[in-house]
């Protein structure tokens, strides 16, 4: 049986519209105060506190323990003051671990251009000494960094974070004279690299 009180319409009438005055169920009502309740405890924890840490927090912890693996990779580039240059790009990769990370990485990135072991499909050739844009490692870096527009290379320093520019740099030296089958030829300037581990 309805309630006369709760279920009686309103004396009102709007547009043929005929209203009940019916209160808003317990249940809504305990859980719309359980929100704002947590709504403030949430606030409290977070914001003003700062007991509980934040995302940007927990970013800075996870960048500190990030640099804090890679110290010793990076040693000899220009991120710890070095200059970086083919004997620091290809140190990068004597880590076997750093190596097999950036060959998935050019794998994922560079390989519909230049080909899974870098003889060129698209792109040029990674695996000889000629270069469109520079052989040396800064041009490279400078290349993969900026892109060529008019050739349909992306820019990737977007994308990419400079430690793993530098690292494809050094992935990219090292695979240079690997003679892959189905390379594409030489395009660009020869560059004689002195001292390639």
């Amino acid at each position: 049986m309805l309630d006369k009180k709760r279920d009686e319409l309103k004396k009102h009438e709007y547009d043929g519209i005929h209203e009940y005055d019916n209160d808003l169920p317990r249940w809504w009502l305990w859980t719309f105060y359980v929100t704002i309740i947590f709504g403030v405890a949430y606030w409290l924890y977070y914001e003003t506190t700062a007991v509980g840490k934040g995302q940007v927090d927990r970013l800075q912890v996870q960048v500190a323990e990030h640099r804090a693996t890679y110290q010793g990779v990076l040693a000899n580039t220009a991120d710890q003051g070095a200059v970086f240059d083919d004997q620091a790009a290809l140190a990068l990769m004597q880590d076997p671990a750093t190596q097999a990370k950036t060959q998935v990485l050019f794998s994922t990135n560079c390989a519909a251009c230049h080909g899974l072991a870098g003889q060129g499909v698209i792109g040029p050739n990674l695996t000889d000494n000629a270069w469109i844009h520079g052989g040396d490692a800064a041009s490279i870096e400078h290349t993969i960094k900026k892109g060529v527009v008019e050739k349909g290379m992306l820019a990737w320093e977007a994308t990419l974070s400079s430690t793993q520019i530098r690292q494809l740099v050094g992935y990219i030296i090292s695979l240079e004279g690997s003679q892959p089958a189905n390379a594409k030829a030489a395009e660009g300037q020869v560059y004689e690299r002195k001292g390639k581990v």
